[in-house]
């Protein structure tokens, strides 16, 4: 009897278990959903642009004007779509930024060198 109920407990604690991981995969599948509708809008106004050379424009730190081209569009995409992410005015920021390192000794040259091959 008491092997019977501890029994059902864990059929039970599995169902529970097994109801949460089809919530989850469900919120996962609209999420899925969404990023696919965004990246297939990304990609039809990627095309559109691809015609033209325009790119996004923006002023840089530096009062000049700085261009995302549809290369670098296509490259930074991802970072361009989080939702939460710095988008393109970040990005932007990104491409005009620079980088000084100092005391590059054991650890700091390994750095120096990955930061030198994404530039």
């Amino acid at each position: 009897e008491i092997m019977e109920e501890e029994l059902q407990e864990s059929v039970e604690k599995l169902q529970n278990e097994k109801r949460q991981l089809e919530a989850t995969i469900s919120a996962q599948q609209a999420e899925i959903q969404t990023l696919k509708a965004q990246l297939s809008h990304f990609q039809k106004s990627k095309d559109t642009n691809k015609d033209s050379n325009e790119g996004i424009e923006s002023r840089s730190t530096n009062g000049g004007s700085q261009e995302l081209s549809a290369e670098q569009i296509e490259r930074y995409s991802r970072q361009l779509l989080l939702h939460d992410g710095f988008g393109v005015e970040g990005q932007r920021k990104l491409l005009s930024s620079s980088v000084l390192v100092i005391g590059a000794g054991g650890i700091g040259s390994a750095g120096s060198v990955v930061l030198g091959s994404v530039w």
